[in-house]
Formats: structure tokens, sequence, C-alpha cells
């Protein structure tokens, strides 16, 4: 017998301007346009704008996905310079934008987790679902080794990784054991790894520096 599953807890969250604004295109072109015709050209009229809505709800990227597969289509048919590919054009862009401008709810998701205890040294850990293979490929980053900014990371692409992949994080060594300290830099004689550093940094003050 399954254990009985607790009530789900929803949490309200307020889309941000760059998502207000996808979803206001979705609304008056696609979902409720004035005529009462969605800009579809050929089957699917009835699905097609709905199915973009639902990919909206499950992240940008997802509409973002959903709205390339679209194009493509359109374009081996040497569609895109009718109402529908101008309409798809239109709108990819305020989704691309909503996708790299961040995410109320994501930011919604974030703060909650860090409410119920998932953080650094934590042993709480949460599973995440999704339906659309883009929103868990958005969600999922890991850093370049290079780490020039809190933006150098690289999206894995969820549906090619290996069986047992082992994600790199900026808290583990790239290397074997003995290559990583043979290369550790020494401090009287030993790696310096096996001493306490202390540093202290004034910090420049952008007012009065020049």
């Amino acid at each position: 017998m399954w254990a009985e599953r607790p009530e789900p807890e929803v949490i309200a969250v307020e889309a941000n301007p760059a998502e207000d604004a996808v979803a206001g295109e979705l609304s008056s072109t696609w979902l409720h346009p004035p005529d009462g015709s969605a800009p579809i050209t050929g089957g699917g009229q009835q699905l097609f704008p709905w199915t973009m809505a639902k990919a909206f709800l499950s992240s940008p990227a997802a509409l973002v996905e959903t709205i390339e597969n679209r194009k493509r289509t359109l374009a081996a048919r040497n569609e895109m310079g009718t109402a529908e590919g101008t309409a798809l054009t239109r709108l990819g862009k305020l989704a691309t934008e909503a996708r790299e401008h961040g995410s109320a709810k994501l930011d919604a998701l974030v703060a909650h987790l860090r409410q119920i205890g998932v953080g650094k040294g934590s042993d709480t850990r949460v599973v995440l679902f999704s339906e659309r293979v883009a929103t868990l490929n958005w969600l999922r980053r890991e850093p370049r080794p290079t780490m020039r900014s809190n933006k150098d990371y690289t999206d894995w692409d969820l549906e090619t990784l290996e069986q047992r992949q082992i994600p790199r994080t900026n808290y583990q060594r790239a290397r074997p054991v003995a290559q990583y300290m043979a290369g550790y830099p020494t401090w009287k004689g030993k790696p310096a790894n096996q001493f306490w550093r202390l540093a202290w940094r004034n910090m420049v003050d952008s007012i009065h520096s020049t």
C-alpha cells in the first residue's frame, strides 16, 4: 500500500515585468486574439497556442524551445514570412528576455529551498520534477573551470548525460589527489594547505577612488 500523500503546498508568485510581457503577448495574440483566430498556419489552431501557454507555465526556457521547434517546421515549409512566423518571432524575443533576465518562480523556489534548510553543509535534499526537459536543463548548470564570473557556467543537456555522470563543482578537485598535491604551492617546504592562512584586504572606496 502506498503511503498517504500530504497535501501540496501551493505558493503564489507574482510574475516579473519580463514574464508579464510574455503572458500579455500569449493572451492577446494566441489565446484570446480580438478576431477569435490565432495566427496559425495549417493545422493546430486550437491546440498549439495552449501548448505554448503550458510550456511557459513550466519555464521561459521551455517556451523558447517550443517556439524554436515550431519555427523550424515553418522554415522547412518556407512559411516564416507568414503572420504566424512574424508572431512567433515576436513572442520568441520576449520569451528569451524572460529566460535571460531571471524568473520570479525560480527566485521563489530558491527562497523556499533555503527556508526549509537546503544549502551548503545541510543534509536536507529535494527532488525537482518537471514534464519539460528544457526546464530541467535550464535549472541544471555547472561552473566552467575558468569561473571568470558568476555567469561562467555550462548548461547540461540532460538527454545526453552518461548514466554515472559526476557533476563538476567549485568544491571538488578536478584531478587525482597526488597530482593535485604535487602542483600545490609550498611554504617552508610543505604544501601551503597544511597551514592556516589569514588574509586581509582593504576595500576600495568607490566614492573617493579615482
